[in-house]
């Protein structure tokens, strides 16, 4: 919990022309989480943080809360730009093989 790395979203660093980086941090781990009614164990949480250089230096200009269940994958996906929430993507079903 709290490590961070940085990254880039593309081979040369920008977006559209605009440098950019993702600055990715494990928030939680062992949690547990419930989603569309089913409880997971064991999820870690990770958030990306997208940022801009938008000639003032690195601004956030979008987050997404990832959420990680052992053996499962993916369970959900909680995007926010410039502050405010976007759209939250939830595992519906899945099959362990």
């Amino acid at each position: 919990v709290g490590y961070s790395w940085t990254t880039t979203p593309t081979d040369n660093g920008t977006v559209n022309g605009v440098s950019a980086k993702m600055v990715s941090t494990i928030k939680e781990k062992n949690i547990t989480r419930t989603v569309n009614g089913k409880t997971f164990n064991n999820v870690i949480h990770t958030q990306v943080d997208l940022q801009y250089d938008l000639g003032t230096g690195f601004q956030s200009v979008a987050t997404y809360d990832i959420y990680l269940a052992k053996g499962v994958g993916m369970i959900e996906n909680d995007t926010s730009v410039s502050g405010s929430p976007y759209e939250i993507e939830t595992i519906t079903g899945y099959t362990v093989k």
